[in-house]
């Protein structure tokens, strides 16, 4: 899974190359990082509330010793889930405030952005 650095870093050659029009390459590649992290946002979601879903069925319909790893399985499950949900919305929020933010910035503005954040990511 590329995050928004890698998205950057390979924008950034388009520049040398692209003459006038590597800002809206640019903006193309955020965009689709952006619906990228989106769509495995929700899949990610979808799987940790099924997991803790199962897990409450699970301590619903079970004896005290499988109360115990269904318990401890819901902790860590949740902990790590909620953690990785974390990541991705920090990593689609940056791409979505970077997109606003060269919206209708010129091309030495944008270059001059992704050369900066590149070194700050």
């Amino acid at each position: 899974m590329a995050n928004l650095k890698d998205v950057l870093s390979n924008s950034a050659g388009e520049f040398l190359k692209a003459g006038g029009a590597a800002s809206l390459k640019v903006k193309e590649a955020l965009r689709e990082h952006r619906r990228r992290e989106y769509r495995i946002f929700l899949f990610v979601a979808g799987v940790v509330v099924c997991g803790l879903m199962l897990c409450v069925v699970m301590l619903l319909a079970s004896e005290s010793q499988k109360m115990r790893v269904a318990a401890g399985v819901i902790g860590l499950g949740s902990g790590g889930g909620l953690e990785i949900l974390r990541r991705i919305w920090k990593d689609w929020s940056q791409t979505d405030l970077l997109l606003i933010l060269i919206e209708d910035a010129g091309e030495a503005q944008v270059a001059t952005i992704v050369n900066k954040l590149i070194k700050k990511l």
